[in-house]
Parts: C-alpha cells; structure tokens; sequence
C-alpha cells in the first residue's frame, strides 16, 4: 500500500495532545532560579526563574492544592513564557507514580499559570516522576523530573530519539554490489528516479537499481523491497551527500532518500523486529512525490548528521 505521508511516531502508551511547541533551537543551561513559598513552605512552580533555552519545570502547586490531597504544577518554559502552540510541535504531560503506568493531569492550563497540574494524597505525589513528551511529524523524546522542583532542560527541536517513516519501498545496496560501485562511484553518488519508479510515481518492485548504471548482470542482485515502515533510533541514519549537491533526487513521482547507516545493522521495524534487517552500507528509501513528503524528507534529513 502507498502511504502518502511521513507520519507521528506511535508510543507506547496513548498520547493524549494538551498543546503544541513551536520554536526555533530550544537548548541551553540552566540559570539560578528564584523560588518562593507560601505559609506552610510549599514552593509555587510560578515563581521567577532566570534561564536560558526551553525547559521544563515542575513544582508544588499550592493554590492548585484541594482538601486531602496536594498539587504538582508543571510547564514547559521558553524565553521565560509557556511555549507558543504550533501545527507540527506537539506537548503532552504525564505523572507516573513509583514507575508505574503513565497518568494524564487532573486539570489542564489553571489560573495558577500551569499547563498542567496534577493532584492527589502527598505520599502518591512525592512517589511521582513527571514527564513531558514533545513530538513532531515523524518522532518524539521525553523529557522528565524526577524530584520537585525541577528544571530540565529541553535540547529537541525536531530530532526524536526514534523516528518512523512511513515508505512505499526500499533499496538496500547489496555487498557485491556495494564493493563494485564504490570502486567505480557512478552509483554511489548519482540517482535516476527511472530505476526506481515509473512515471506513475509506482516503485519498481523487484528491480535492481545498480544494474542501471554498470550494465553488468553479474554484479549480484539487490532488488528492491516493498516496504511500509522504517521504525528506528534517529542514530542508525546517516545522510549521503550525491554528485548534484542534494541528499534526494525527485522524479517520476518519487522521492528517493539516500542513506547510510551508522556502522551497525539494524531491523526496519525497531519495535517488532519485523520487515527486512538494514545490514548493507548504503540503502535508499522510496516516497510518493507529495508536497507534505517533499517537506517532511528535508525536515529528516535536517535532523540527521
């Protein structure tokens, strides 16, 4: 089946979307924080705080707080302001008490400034670790604390420790051919889209890219694969600079992506260790031609060394 679109990453656990981030490069350190405190001593995670970067903060919530049972508040914090909702970036908020399951908040963005707060019996909140999952279009990272207060530093823009990419098939470079090729560099740093798709933008399924370019049948055979989805650690990628000055060739109604792996195999699907194992140097992914692929494809391979 052609899938049209890279698309979110699929979690463990449901991901229910509070807000979205936006943002440009959201890193840096941590500065003093200023913290102030009610009568009975509770810290109020709306208090000033200096710092530099994206964070997330969390703290005792005292005006949050209801008969029997404390309140945590947390936010993720840029240029001294909640982050900016956007299309793409995505923000989720969760607690996990004595590393259990993954709890949603009690209360969603609360007059007391937080974007989420969650309640409950002081033993069962100060057992808790919070945690926020920021993802985009194609992957996701967490980010957590694991003491209040806390200000964790947030470093994703749109580099998810995992991606999953959604193809319509793939080409692994086999050894022989790899060899030859490499020895030769007339495949290894050019693309026709012609030996990958036709002019309907279909892959062509059982077709052995090389052979277009050495025009030697004995070169071994390395045919390419129907394949749905690349599902890995974002580290397993590296990009492959071609002849032209770009890491994708488009044409025939097809991208193909050019890739590397970074010196070791790894499953196509990472998570059920399904489909085929990447165990070749060079391999080339294959998309449908589509304005969202176009400009999901760059934003990849921005986000790969």
């Amino acid at each position: 089946m052609l899938i049209q679109k890279l698309t979110l990453i699929c979690a463990s656990v449901s991901i229910a979307v509070l807000t979205a981030c936006g943002g440009a490069n959201m890193s840096g350190a941590i500065g003093p924080r200023k913290e102030k405190t009610d009568k009975s001593g509770a810290k109020d995670a709306s208090a000033p705080a200096v710092v530099t970067g994206a964070y997330l903060t969390c703290d005792y919530s005292p005006t949050d707080a209801t008969s029997g049972n404390n309140a945590v508040g947390c936010s993720v914090i840029d240029g001294g302001s909640t982050v900016i909702p956007d299309a793409t970036n995505k923000l989720a908020f969760y607690r996990s008490v004595n590393n259990g399951p993954y709890l949603k908040p009690n209360k969603n963005n609360t007059s007391s400034g937080h974007q989420a707060v969650f309640t409950g019996p002081k033993v069962e909140i100060n057992s808790s670790r919070y945690l926020a999952m920021m993802s985009n279009q194609y992957g996701m990272d967490e980010f957590r604390c694991d003491s209040l207060p806390c200000n964790s530093p947030i470093t994703m823009n749109a580099k998810p420790s995992f991606v999953r990419l959604d193809i319509n098939a793939l080409w692994r470079m086999g050894n022989v051919v790899n060899t030859t090729i490499n020895a030769t560099s007339l495949l290894f740093n050019y693309i026709d889209a012609s030996a990958y798709c036709d002019n309907s933008g279909r892959s062509k399924i059982g077709t052995n890219p090389a052979l277009n370019y050495v025009g030697l049948k004995t070169v071994g055979t390395s045919k390419i694969e129907s394949q749905s989805l690349i599902y890995t650690e974002t580290s397993n990628f590296r990009k492959h600079k071609l002849n032209n000055g770009t890491y994708r060739e488009i044409d025939n109604g097809c991208i193909i992506v050019p890739l590397k792996r970074n010196g070791k195999n790894f499953q196509a699907d990472g998570i059920s260790k399904s489909g085929p194992e990447i165990n070749t140097d060079r391999f080339d992914l294959i998309l449908s031609d589509t304005p969202s692929n176009r400009t999901l494809v760059d934003n990849f391979l921005r986000d790969i060394p």
